[in-house]
This record gives structure tokens, sequence and C-alpha cells, in this order.
């Protein structure tokens, strides 16, 4: 799957054009799973009563709680060590 990112200076580009240009990068998606990531951003970003947890099976919402009750750093490790393993890692 390929991604191209790209900016868009908006004080040049007149919506018409904008919308024109999103139209076209949708017609040109082939992957069933890049439309379906754009279709739930799409209706994140324009639903106001859509939520980003819609759509979660009561699974995945527990997984989600329980990951946001740990400690933010519990799978952690500093960028020293990670450098160390990764060399060792690297160099066998």
């Amino acid at each position: 799957m390929k991604i191209a990112y790209f900016y868009i200076n908006s004080t040049t580009m007149k919506i018409a054009e904008r919308k024109a240009t999103l139209i076209q990068q949708i017609n040109n998606i082939q992957d069933p799973q890049t439309l379906e990531m754009l279709e739930i951003s799409l209706k994140y970003f324009t639903d106001s009563t859509a939520d980003i947890t819609d759509g979660l099976t009561e699974h995945e919402l527990t997984e989600l709680r329980a990951s946001m009750a740990e400690p933010a750093d519990k799978n952690s490790i500093l960028e020293d060590e990670f450098k160390t393993v990764f060399k060792k890692w690297s160099t066998k």
C-alpha cells in the first residue's frame, strides 16, 4: 500500500479544488483496508456524535481501558539501552 504525504497550502487552494483533489485521490485507492480507514476517519471528523471507539468490540474496549490504566513507562526502555541492544542484535 502506497501512502503519499504532501503539503497543500490551504490559503492558495480553493475549497472546490481541494475537494476535487480529494475525490481523485479516493478514486485511485484500490486497497479495501485503506478505504475502510479513510471512511472511519471521515466519520470521526465529520459526525459530531461519533466517538473514536465506535465499532470496537467489548474485548477491544476492555483492552483499551486496561492499557490506559497502565503506567506510561511500563514497556519502555531508555534510548541508550535500546541502542546498545540494537547494536548487539544488528552485529550478530
